[in-house]
């Protein structure tokens, strides 16, 4: 694939496995990220990477390079 992308997505329910799953079909590489570690760890081989933490901690983001992903889908209901 000639257009190969970074896709980070934030939280791995349904919709968002979904999401990870699909845009894996596709060829692009994907960072999937939950807090629930059991969820990331049953993604952990079918994504690029897999990592778990809360996607409100700013430390963490910068920590997988978050800013270096062409698109971040965000499938998280709780943002508070």
């Amino acid at each position: 694939m000639a257009d190969k992308k970074k896709f980070a997505v934030f939280g791995l329910g349904r919709f968002g496995k979904s999401v990870a799953l699909t845009l894996t079909e596709m060829g692009h590489d994907v960072l999937g990220v939950d807090k629930d570690e059991n969820i990331s760890e049953s993604l952990a081989e079918k994504l690029a990477q897999v990592v778990s933490f809360d996607i409100r901690d700013s430390r963490a983001l910068e920590q997988v390079g978050i800013s270096n992903f062409d698109t971040v889908v965000i499938a998280s209901a709780n943002l508070e």
